[in-house]
Order: C-alpha cells, then sequence, then structure tokens
C-alpha cells in the first residue's frame, strides 16, 4: 500500500490520460489513501477515548462511505479492462470497449479530483 501512495500521477499529454492503466492506477491510488485516511481517523477516534464498536461504527458511517464507492468504482473498471484484454475477440470491438471504458474511469475519477489534490498526487 505504501508502495501504491508513493506513485505520482505521470501523463504527460492526453493520450497517457486516455489509458486505462493509467485511470485503473489513479484509482488504487485513491483506494489506498482513503484506507489510510480511514484508519487515522479511527485511530483518532479510540485515543479520543470512543470504544471499539463507537469508533468503528461512526468510522464507517461518516468516513467509509466514500472508500466503498470508490473501491467499488475500481472493481467495476478492472474487470471491465480484463474483459477487454482477454475476451473481446475483434480489435474495433476491443478499441470501442476501451474507448467506452476510459470515458467511464475518467467520469468517475472527477469527483476525486480533490482527493488526488489533497493527497499531492498530481
Amino acid at each position: 500500500m505504501d508502495q501504491i501512495l508513493r506513485e505520482k500521477f505521470r501523463a504527460v499529454i492526453l493520450e497517457d490520460c486516455l489509458d486505462m492503466k493509467v485511470i485503473l492506477a489513479c484509482f488504487r491510488w485513491i483506494v489506498c489513501y482513503l484506507m489510510k485516511q480511514s484508519s487515522l481517523k479511527f485511530d483518532k477516534l479510540l485515543s479520543e477515548g470512543s470504544d471499539t464498536f463507537v469508533a468503528r461504527s461512526n468510522c464507517q458511517v461518516f468516513f467509509c462511505r466514500e472508500l466503498s464507492v470508490a473501491f467499488l468504482e475500481h472493481a467495476v473498471l478492472q474487470k471491465f479492462y480484463n474483459f477487454i484484454i482477454e475476451d473481446a475477440a475483434e480489435p474495433q470491438l476491443s478499441n470501442v470497449l476501451h474507448k467506452m471504458g476510459c470515458l467511464y474511469g475518467l467520469w468517475c475519477l472527477q469527483k476525486y479530483y480533490p482527493i488526488l489534490h489533497e493527497g499531492n498526487r498530481h
């Protein structure tokens, strides 16, 4: 996880951003970052005197929603990418599916721009 969090966004030209590998790498970073932040918030609640049950409940309700959505979006994109590279027989179909996957991935990714900036991912 720490290795993923040390990575920086290295896309230089537009075509780099239209690569599902780059989009998936961004989502992996976001999931790891949110997981680490949630863990830190849980530890902070414990240090402030909350018992484990209350700290875990508050952390799940207030902090982990965004993590679960990002994880799900990453899982969907990863499964779709695997389908494209393993099962799409026709190159034309594969090309169109790749573009659709990039469009969906970038659309999902846009709501995480503040997190990318906060985590100095840019």
